[in-house]
């Protein structure tokens, strides 16, 4: 393992936005792992575990410690039954795992197709999409304690999983490096059905079964794919897509309660546009609703295509911002904070980005 100097860090994220990080190591198995982690804290150096640089905007003036990119690789398995057992390690590029177990016939990662990313950040954000959280097929997750740089294993529900939430993001959490994960599996390449995912564009369901009155798995990776792209949330080789984080923010989760002055606020604003955009929301349990962001961004100036000086709003998806060619951290930084102000001024709720900023963010207000 080689420990670089002042190592551009834009080209390594999904924004291709970015500073300098002051020192850079690639670390390639678990051990060189450790021993870049126990060298950032033997020098007194803070440090930051990059993966596939997909859910992070980077400062322009960078990262002033050791950025330690995470690029272990390997797929093993076990087979119990029915049932498939497999150890993946954290640098794999978390689509190639889905198209892996896709090709295997291994079902219950087949929802996450064309998420960004690498296989160890996806525990970290609970990655999700049509009706399929990551939490759903994780058995437990190896970790390094950054503190002495023990090897740990969290069960399931030591992760702490909730909505694109975990106990890797809390302040205790954040002190371990995700070395591998460990997935449970079906050995059916026949997908389940009863998917009723919808939003106002798509109905995932209808599509998969327009595929096949039987579909494989590879049926649904298709359709998802093919949903993702329409969306312009594609962010791979030979795939038109647009320079971003994906979706900036989560979904709010409120209250029932507030479903109605939502909905009376969107009506009055433009009763069309409310009903065309319908579901915009679901509900959780028996007392609260998961809100569609993109939804209350659609009646703010923010919405489709929205431009502001080298960055702006895809013309495919609210909810995605841009860097349209140039663009800076500053200005994406400063496009997300209007574009939360607006939301709250509009519909008094809080937007909160499902992005990390790395380095210095302390902007004028």
């Amino acid at each position: 393992m080689i420990i670089k100097e002042f190592v551009s860090l834009a080209p390594l994220t999904t924004f291709k936005i970015g500073g300098m990080a002051r020192f850079f190591a690639e670390a390639e198995t678990k051990e060189e792992i450790k021993k870049a982690v126990l060298l950032a804290r033997e020098k007194n150096v803070p440090f930051f575990i990059l993966g596939g640089g997909s859910n992070i905007l980077v400062s322009d003036d960078g990262f002033s410690g050791l950025v330690i990119k995470i690029s272990s690789r390997g797929v093993k398995h076990e087979k119990k039954g029915n049932t498939i057992r497999a150890i993946v390690e954290a640098g794999e590029r978390w689509d190639d795992f889905v198209a892996y177990a896709v090709g295997k016939g291994w079902r219950g990662v087949e929802n996450l197709s064309g998420v960004p990313g690498s296989v160890g950040a996806a525990p970290v954000q609970n990655i999700g999409c049509y009706g399929t959280e990551v939490k759903d097929v994780i058995e437990s997750v190896y970790a390094i304690d950054t503190n002495n740089g023990e090897e740990k294993i969290f069960s399931k529900e030591e992760c702490g999983f909730g909505y694109r939430d975990s106990f890797f993001k809390t302040v205790e959490g954040k002190r371990f490096v995700i070395t591998s994960v460990v997935f449970s599996l079906m050995d059916a390449p026949y997908a389940e059905t009863n998917d009723s995912y919808k939003d106002n564009r798509f109905d995932i369901g209808k599509l998969v079964m327009e595929k096949s009155v039987n579909p494989t798995l590879k049926d649904v990776r298709e359709v998802i794919l093919s949903v993702r792209g329409e969306k312009g949330m594609i962010i791979a080789e030979g795939a038109k897509s647009y320079a971003s984080a994906g979706s900036f923010f989560g979904a709010p989760v409120l209250p029932s309660s507030h479903l109605e002055r939502i909905t009376a606020i969107a009506r009055d604003l433009d009763g069309e546009k409310e009903k065309r955009l319908r579901p915009w929301f679901w509900r959780i349990g028996e007392d609260r609703v998961k809100i569609a962001p993109a939804f209350l961004l659609e009646f703010t100036p923010y919405s489709k295509g929205y431009a502001r000086g080298k960055v702006g709003i895809s013309p495919k998806h609210s909810l995605s911002i841009i860097n349209l060619g140039g663009g800076t951290a500053r200005e994406i930084y400063s496009l997300a904070k209007d574009m939360s102000s607006e939301v709250r001024k509009v519909f008094d709720v809080d937007l909160n980005p499902e992005v990390m900023f790395v380095g210095d963010f302390q902007m004028d207000s």
